[in-house]
């Protein structure tokens, strides 16, 4: 698959059917329903968020402008979602935020440049290979900060549960925003895979290396974003279980700031 996914630009809001405006959803297939994927490749698909969006101060805009899933995105609408996918293949997929977004929670985001998995949904994922994909946070405006891109293969977040295993996850990158004058830089978080703080995460027999996590770069008068978690980010508060084989086998990424390979706290499965 080669396929696009776009938000539209310049819209505001402050109460928005199912709270997203102007979002990116799904660049080679969106998922909101029970779904099996066997034997497929998604290659060089897009999710890209809008620009100069304008999301309410209140809870009525949850996402704005934002990039969700270059190959993929399944996420849920108040039903069950569950998703299977076996020996497939992600190659230089893309989810990125939208420029000079503002208002709403993480404006501008992109989330999972290969499959983006979230508001508590269930995946998983076996025998898979993942390669130079890319989550990529928006550009700030004037005197904005950069957008974060979190989880250059998988993103995992917002009550999400992801099981990985048998999977190959080689060359992905997430890559910050760059700050708007006098503004900070994006972070880049999760090279491989981002799991937030709200949900659950398990990987066994999976190899991570080459991954990169970047922070964006800073506006005049700002600083860079951070870039941790070469090739994992677990946010503090989620649940993560990785094998011992994954334990060893994720090695050879980097981050621009820190832990190279692992950012986060881990039980042994």
């Amino acid at each position: 698959m080669t396929n696009e996914a776009i938000g539209g630009s310049n819209a505001s809001g402050a109460a928005v059917p199912l709270g997203f405006l102007s979002v990116g959803l799904g660049g080679g297939l969106d998922t909101e329903g029970p779904t099996t994927i066997t034997d497929s490749t998604f290659v060089g698909n897009e999710a890209l968020g809008g620009s100069g969006n304008t999301g309410g101060s209140g809870t009525g805009v949850l996402l704005v402008g934002a990039g969700f899933g270059g190959g993929l995105d399944n996420e849920s609408f108040g039903f069950a979602a569950p998703l299977t996918i076996s020996n497939c293949t992600f190659t230089n997929n893309q989810a990125v935020g939208g420029a000079a977004n503002t208002g709403g929670l993480l404006p501008g985001d992109g989330w999972g440049g290969g499959i983006s998995n979230f508001n508590g949904v269930t995946a998983t994922v076996t025998a898979s290979i993942f390669t130079s994909n890319q989550a990529i946070g928006g550009a700030g405006g004037a005197g904005g900060n950069g957008a974060d891109g979190l989880g250059g293969a998988l993103a995992n977040v917002l009550g999400a549960s992801l099981t990985v295993s048998g999977c190959t996850l080689t060359g992905n990158q997430a890559l910050g925003g760059a700050g708007g004058s006098g503004a900070n830089g994006g972070n880049g978080h999760g090279g491989g895979v981002y799991s937030d703080s709200q949900s659950t995460l398990t990987v066994t027999g999976t190899t991570i290396t080459s991954n990169s996590a970047i922070g964006g770069a800073a506006g005049s008068g700002g600083i860079a974003g951070q870039g941790m978690g070469g090739g994992v980010y677990f946010a503090t508060g989620g649940v993560v279980c990785l094998d011992q084989y994954t334990v060893s086998n994720i090695e050879g990424n980097t981050a621009s700031t820190s832990n190279n390979d692992i950012f986060g706290v881990f039980t042994i499965c």
